[in-house]
C-alpha cells in the first residue's frame, strides 16, 4: 500500500490541531496512522503545529501485538525498562525515531487515524469530580472512560481492558477514549470523521460550562513588570522568566 496519502493527511491534521490553542497550548498530544502491518506515530521531541514526515516513528504492529502475549516484571521501573525496549525493537529497519510513549496504545486502537489532546474544555470534565458520570451523559456508548493510572504501559493495558469491555457490549470500538486526569484519544478512519467527533466533543463541552473566560487584555507598566520580576528571582535565587498572560481572567484569580 502507498503510504503517502495517508501520511500527508496525517501531517495535515496533526498541524491543524496542534496550531490551534483551543486544542493545543504550550505544546502535548500525539497523532498515529496505521494499517495492519504498519503505523506511524509522532515521535518525541517533535510539536504537532510544524510536524512533517520525519517527525514520525514507523513502527511494525506485530511486533508491538506480541507486546500483550508477554509477562513483564511487576516492578514499574524494571517493567517500563523492558516495554520501552520492546518498543524501540519495534520499529522498523533503519528507523531511528524516539516513538511517542503512548505508542503502544496507539496501535490497539483498530481505526486508521488517532489523535490525543488535551484541550482545556476536554480536561474541565476529565478532571471533574463527576466527570465520567457527565462523560456518559454527553457522549453516550461512542465513549468509554478511563481512570487515572501511571502512563506507559499500564495505561495502554488499562485502556485496552475498558475498551475490549465496550467493544463487547456494544459491538464497536469506542472511537472517544477520555482519560481521567488527562485527555482524550479519538479515533477513526478518515481525517474528516476525526474532526466530526472532536467538533461534536468541543460543542457538547461547551454547553455546559456556565461561566467563559474574561480573556481581555490587560497593559501591565513594564517597569512595575520588571521589578515584580527582579523580587522574584531574588527570592528564588535564580533568574525567573516571567511568561506574559495579562487578561482580566488572570487578574481575578491572582
Amino acid at each position: 500500500m502507498n503510504h503517502e496519502v495517508p501520511l500527508q493527511q496525517l501531517i495535515e491534521l496533526s498541524r491543524r490541531y496542534g496550531s490551534d490553542q483551543e486544542y493545543v497550548l504550550l505544546g502535548g498530544g500525539n497523532t498515529s496512522w496505521k494499517d495492519g502491518e504498519i503505523m506511524y506515530v509522532k515521535a518525541s521531541g517533535y510539536a504537532l503545529q510544524s510536524i512533517d514526515r520525519e517527525g514520525f516513528a514507523a513502527m511494525d504492529r506485530r511486533k508491538l501485538d506480541a507486546v500483550w502475549e508477554k509477562q513483564y516484571p511487576a516492578d514499574s521501573a524494571r517493567r517500563e525498562e523492558t516495554v520501552l525496549q520492546d518498543m524501540m525493537e519495534a520499529r522498523l529497519p533503519g528507523e531511528e525515531n524516539r516513538p511517542s510513549v503512548e505508542a503502544l496504545l496507539h496501535s490497539l486502537i483498530p481505526y486508521a487515524f488517532t489523535v490525543h489532546l488535551h484541550p482545556a474544555l476536554v480536561n474541565g470534565m476529565t478532571c471533574g469530580r463527576q466527570g465520567a458520570e457527565r462523560m456518559e451523559e454527553l457522549f453516550g456508548t461512542q465513549a468509554v472512560w478511563v481512570p487515572c493510572t501511571d502512563p506507559g504501559y499500564i495505561l495502554a493495558a488499562e485502556v485496552r481492558e475498558h475498551a475490549l469491555q465496550a467493544l463487547e457490549e456494544t459491538g464497536f470500538f469506542p472511537p472517544m477514549i477520555f482519560l481521567q486526569n488527562h485527555g482524550v484519544f479519538v479515533s477513526a478512519d478518515t481525517p474528516g470523521e476525526i474532526t466530526a467527533y472532536y467538533d461534536r466533543i468541543m460543542e457538547m463541552l461547551k454547553t455546559q460550562v456556565k461561566r467563559f473566560a474574561d480573556l481581555e487584555p490587560l497593559r501591565v507598566d513594564p517597569e512595575r513588570e520588571q521589578s515584580v520580576q527582579r523580587g522574584i528571582s531574588r527570592g528564588l535565587s535564580g533568574e525567573v522568566k516571567i511568561v506574559g498572560l495579562h487578561n482580566r481572567e488572570l487578574a481575578r484569580f491572582l
